[in-house]
């Protein structure tokens, strides 16, 4: 991609997300894989008609990709577990939600 209509995307991106609150900090957080909890904690998974589950996008640098890998091999298995547990909570809470809304349509699915 080229480099000016990348920085243009993200820059476009970034302003979108602090305007509407959408932004973790890791600073304020503790770190970067306190930052993963955090942005788990206040975003929803989605899920297709077929119940296969979209997980949010993260986009990192590569020098920011060290840094959290190195984060993660550090981080506390506590800390790991919950954002395991924050995973499968999110993941069921979408699988769910397409659930019910695919229950308000009658016959749904009969005609495959």
């Amino acid at each position: 991609m080229n480099s000016q209509f990348q920085r243009a995307m993200y820059a476009t991106i970034s302003t979108a997300c602090e305007q509407s609150g959408n932004l973790v900090d890791a600073s304020a957080t503790g770190g970067p894989i306190e930052s993963i909890a955090a942005m788990l904690e206040t975003i929803r998974f989605s899920a297709d008609k077929h119940g296969k589950v979209q997980r949010p996008q993260i986009h990192m640098s590569p020098q920011t990709f060290e840094t959290f890998r190195q984060a993660e091999q550090s981080a506390p298995p506590e800390l790991l577990q919950r954002i395991k547990e924050l995973e499968e909570l999110r993941t069921a809470e979408a699988i769910e939600a397409e659930s019910q809304r695919k229950a308000r349509f009658a016959r749904y699915g009969d005609a495959q």
